[in-house]
């Protein structure tokens, strides 16, 4: 592949980080945790905009009452589409709090497996289409598991929210040190890699089609994605890691980029396990 040819070149010449920074999970202290239950993620929206100075509140509403009034949104987020709940959530307490909300449509989902696809429909039941490989976003057409028929895949969305498979590069996949593993992403191999090349470029497609859409993306995966392939003998580093050329692919595409280390312990849930998100802004 010649996009893959000319990455690695670029981290041979040193113009790729070959170590990316990324935010670390605060150590957040407080004397009044959330409660976990109904109303958790509005509670949780209000303390982070309590966080916030007065004159970034008067902007913030100011932004949303002229230019988000509806935010059109498609999910790729492996069975559980969160964060649908979350910008629910977010639009209610800001409407009752700053006198600003945004209406949430859900344009649509993509998942494989049957088991996933039946708890999206159940728990979004006005979801129009539910897409049976996310792969196929790209195309303009793709089969939908409500209608069992190809169905158009719209461009026209303001965020996107995707969490691409993990299991290639997981500590638990005994392949996972391997150099054909480490190096998925740069491949487009595995299901790591092709999934979010596939991902991409839609991105891409959405782009060109409407330039000022997907204003907000998110990608979620572990860690794991950060340690480079190395030599077996000398064990050297041979190539750019996993997250690397993800990170390079977004940029390429035309994202300004932040990579976030988070714990799901910082906001409740009762899991120690670290979470990687790239949160991705167009650049135009």
């Amino acid at each position: 592949m010649a996009e893959a040819e000319h990455i690695f070149k670029l981290w041979q010449q040193g113009r790729l980080p070959g170590v990316v920074p990324f935010v670390p999970s605060p150590v957040v202290a407080t004397s009044e945790p959330l409660a976990v239950g109904p109303g958790y993620l509005n509670r949780l929206t209000r303390r982070f905009l309590g966080r916030i100075s007065t004159s970034h509140r008067e902007q913030l509403k100011r932004y949303v009452s002229e230019h988000l009034r509806m935010l059109g949104v498609g999910t790729a987020c492996s069975g559980t589409d969160g964060p649908l709940l979350c910008l629910d959530a977010i639009a209610a307490t800001m409407q009752a709090d700053l006198g600003a909300g945004f209406a949430v449509e859900h344009r649509f989902s993509a998942e494989k497996e049957g088991a996933k696809q039946q708890f999206i429909h159940r728990a979004f039941p006005s979801v129009p289409a539910i897409f049976t490989d996310a792969c196929d976003l790209q195309k303009e057409e793709a089969s939908d598991a409500l209608s069992k028929q190809k169905k158009h895949v719209s461009t026209d969305i303001d965020g996107f929210a995707a969490g691409f498979p993990c299991t290639d590069c997981s500590a638990l996949n005994a392949s996972a040190s391997t150099t054909e593993n480490r190096s998925c992403m740069l491949q487009s191999g595995l299901r790591t890699g092709s999934v979010f090349w596939g991902l991409r470029a839609f991105l891409l497609r959405c782009l060109r089609a409407n330039p000022g859409s997907t204003r907000l993306v998110s990608f979620e995966n572990f860690p794991w994605l950060a340690t480079p392939p190395v030599d077996k003998i000398t064990r050297a580093i041979i190539g750019p890691s996993n997250m690397v050329v993800a990170l390079h692919l977004l940029r390429e595409a035309g994202y300004f980029v932040i990579l976030f280390l988070m714990k799901p312990r910082m906001f409740g849930v009762p899991q120690d396990c670290n979470r990687l998100y790239f949160l991705c802004i167009p650049l135009f």
